[in-house]
């Protein structure tokens, strides 16, 4: 049995038969070349347009079908993905948003966001073929919004109409989530749309999940009884937080967010120090060095990365063999500059500003940090 919006498909569209006269609308055919077939005489129309009359539609429907074309590669999800979010699932646009027709604070639900993608208002933007395109969609009746077909048997109904809603096809979520491993109930719709948007490896989501003692794809329904609902919840958090944030150090070590996991640092530092590219033994050998805990020491590394540093791990504990008496917090990108503009030093690199950063750390102040680097610093004040 075809697909509802399988091509070629017939729909109807108002016609004219002369200018100022009333339109009637009448079927049209499009086939899979995006050519129309409206019933005339296309030749005798073209030369009666030529001279001033004619069909309507002749003239037209050549000027609105990439329009169509647009829509329906979106009403029949071969475009896939149509939402994204900037804000990890607070609020969804339009991939190719914001337009004119679309809210401001984009949409709570990404199935609405979905929705408003396939809107005629949407796709036709600011084309002054709009009209014309909501005639050929209205002329398709029911078949314009087609339900989700059935997707694999493992898959959860409920979460493939989601994935469609979003603009992914059944296969698409069924390939999604076999790839986090899941069966049953499945994951929660954000874990997909946030590893379509950036790419992640569900593959990696899902053994960083188990090493951390749960189910990134939820209970089968044969354990569901054995599973409490906090579980599943910390799981699905766990998943989406994964999906949402993939560094380049999870790409290369796809361990080294588990062993992250396993220190009990919080996710905020977890995550600002894998995109700096530390792993948890830097972590850890901070901690040893200076008698922090470990999530302690991942809360100063992170705080470095927060202000454009990227020490050795190694730096940070000579501070403390150089006398330094607390933790070595970062001083502020403020004193940095202040430290640059007294030395005369230009931009500076990542490099550069750690140097200078850990000059003020060692020295206790901006001044000091100069004089010890001995470049024009006499007489002036300290920032």
């Amino acid at each position: 049995m075809p697909a509802p919006l399988a091509l070629p498909l017939t729909t109807t569209f108002p016609c004219r038969a002369a200018p100022g006269a009333r339109a009637t609308p009448h079927p049209v055919v499009v086939g899979a070349d995006w050519r129309a077939v409206t019933g005339h005489d296309e030749e005798l129309e073209r030369i009666a347009a030529a001279l001033g009359g004619g069909a309507s539609c002749i003239t037209e429907l050549p000027a609105v079908l990439p329009l169509f074309a647009r829509w329906w590669r979106r009403a029949t999800r071969v475009d896939g993905l149509v939402v994204r979010s900037q804000d990890r699932g607070r609020s969804w646009h339009v991939v190719d948003g914001p337009g004119p027709c679309c809210p401001t604070h984009g949409f709570r639900d990404p199935r609405l966001a979905g929705a408003h993608a396939r809107e005629v208002r949407h796709v036709a933007g600011a084309d002054r073929h709009r009209r014309e395109l909501r005639h050929l969609v209205a002329g398709l009746g029911a078949v314009a919004d087609p339900p989700a077909p059935p997707g694999p048997a493992v898959v959860d109904p409920g979460l493939v109409a989601d994935g469609w809603a979003c603009g992914l096809a059944p296969d698409a979520v069924g390939a999604l989530v076999a790839a986090l491993g899941g069966a049953g109930v499945g994951p929660p719709l954000e874990v997909l749309l946030a590893a379509m948007q950036h790419g992640t490896d569900l593959g990696w989501v899902h053994r960083t999940v188990q090493a951390a003692g749960a189910d990134p794809a939820g209970a089968t329904e044969g354990d569901a009884a054995g599973a409490t609902e906090g579980d599943a919840a910390a799981a699905a958090a766990l998943a989406a937080w994964l999906a949402w944030t993939p560094t380049p150090l999870d790409a290369e070590d796809p361990a080294a967010r588990g062993r992250w996991l396993a220190t009990g640092a919080r996710r905020a530092d977890i995550e600002a120090c894998s995109q700096a590219g530390y792993r948890a033994e830097d972590a850890m050998a901070i901690a040893h060095g200076w008698g922090l805990s470990v999530p302690g020491a991942a809360q100063v590394l992170a705080r470095w990365v927060g202000m454009g540093g990227r020490p050795e791990p190694g730096e940070l504990v000579a501070l403390r063999e150089a006398g330094l008496a607390f933790a070595p917090t970062p001083p502020s990108a403020q004193a940095v500059a202040r430290l640059a503009a007294l030395l005369h030093l230009g931009s500076l690199d990542q490099r550069g500003t750690t140097a200078l950063a850990l000059a003020i750390c060692r020295e206790g102040t901006v001044l000091g940090a100069a004089r010890r680097w001995g470049k024009g610093a006499h007489g002036r004040r300290s920032a």
